[in-house]
């Protein structure tokens, strides 16, 4: 093996390290610097002080000691259903996701990075989910369900940008019933999801 390298120029000798190198670095360089962002596992359900509207919010924690560029969060509803093959026959083992986007995408310029000392926690975002029409959250998730007939799973999409690496991540975070992922109440100020009732 010794003199098999020995024999090869050494500019292809060096060209194969460097690329190997370089190869373990960009991988290194996209695990240790991308974006670290944790959904709340329940959405809170409270009255905007605004008007007296009950609305539903999640919150967002940005673990990472860096800020998180281009924040977008996308709300869908998912189910499965019987998928079908070419010519329109029925799939015995396979099942289709299918999704429904509810409301609109938020987006945000940055959500802070996670400082040591920080009083203001700003860090820590509380997101209202859009309603796009007449109702709430949880009358459209039990309408949806009556409509097709199975079990619809709220599905929040979290994509955020590393501000110093610029690689991007999205997160996720499944809701499986109205009944369990909604809790009537606020979030405590703070990095946490508890809720306080209301």
């Amino acid at each position: 093996m010794t003199a098999f390298l020995a024999s090869l120029p050494a500019s292809l000798v060096v060209g194969v390290i460097s690329g190997f190198v370089a190869s373990l670095f960009f991988f290194l360089w996209q695990r240790l610097f991308r974006p670290r962002i944790s959904i709340s596992p329940k959405i809170a359900l409270a009255s905007d002080g605004r008007n007296g509207a009950v609305v539903p919010r999640i919150k967002l924690i940005n673990r990472a000691r860096r800020d998180a560029y281009a924040v977008n969060v996308d709300v869908v509803f998912q189910w499965s259903r019987t998928g079908k093959a070419a010519r329109g026959r029925t799939k015995q083992s396979d099942r289709l996701k299918v999704q429904k986007k509810y409301g609109t995408t938020r987006v945000y310029d940055s959500i802070m990075r996670r400082k040591f000392f920080d009083d203001e926690f700003d860090h820590c975002r509380r997101i209202r989910i859009n309603n796009p029409g007449d109702g709430g959250l949880q009358e459209a998730w039990m309408n949806l369900q009556k409509e097709v007939n199975s079990d619809v799973t709220l599905v929040v999409k979290v994509t955020a940008e590393d501000s110093w690496s610029r690689v991007r991540k999205t997160f996720y975070q499944e809701y499986v019933s109205f009944t369990s992922g909604i809790q009537h109440g606020s979030f405590v100020v703070g990095a946490s999801f508890d809720i306080e009732p209301m």
